[in-house]
């Protein structure tokens, strides 16, 4: 679930993109999980979600958008 809405939250960045000037984009998520799939890009279940997430990426850099990635702990106790 949480690679589809990473992938959901890059495709809505880039039609930001397309409509304003844009230099920089944050993306937060509370998942480590979901940063670990787009770093290391192996092959696995959702793996579609992941090429889609990376190829959102890239349009966003081609435009010369900054990507961030945050995490951004839900929970008391989680660690960073």
């Amino acid at each position: 679930m949480e690679m589809y809405v990473m992938s959901e939250a890059m495709k809505i960045a880039v039609a930001i993109c397309n409509r304003k000037e844009v230099r920089r984009v944050t993306v937060c998520m509370d998942s480590k999980a979901t940063f670990r799939r787009i770093e290391l890009d192996e092959q696995q279940p959702g793996h579609v979600l992941v090429l889609r997430t990376m190829r959102w990426e890239s349009e966003l850099l081609r435009k010369d958008v900054q990507v961030d990635y945050h995490r951004v702990p839900v929970t008391l106790g989680d660690p960073p």
